[in-house]
């Protein structure tokens, strides 16, 4: 009896196999794919600190600000080429940078952050 029900699952045990190996396929091509779309990469402004101070992103990834600090902060380019509005706490900004960038905050200019392209 053990022998004829074995026989009988094992179509079945094949096919469940067949389709955790398919479906694993398909899995994987997307992971693929979402990674070449450009994403968001966010700057805690917290404690008179842009954290990270330091982020690295992909050409055309979007670099996000967000104040949770209780002052008013901003994010300003080195040499002018970009500065975010005055932020109060809880309010953002991004932007998408096209070169390396070192920035500050132009209110609290102990502050400094930079961003590289890879």
């Amino acid at each position: 009896m053990k022998n004829t029900l074995i026989n009988k699952m094992k179509p079945a045990i094949a096919i469940s196999g067949l389709l955790f190996f398919i479906l694993a396929g398909c899995n994987n091509k997307t992971s693929q794919t979402s990674a070449t779309h450009p994403k968001t990469d966010t700057v805690i402004i917290d404690q008179m600190k842009f954290v990270p101070a330091e982020i690295t992103i992909s050409k055309g990834d979007t670099v996000l600000f967000i104040n949770r600090d209780i002052v008013a902060h901003n994010a300003t380019e080195v040499s002018n080429s970009w500065a975010s509005p005055t932020l109060n706490s809880g309010d953002s900004w991004s932007l998408v940078p096209e070169k390396d960038a070192d920035y500050f905050c132009s209110i609290h200019i102990v502050m400094k952050g930079k961003i590289l392209i890879k």
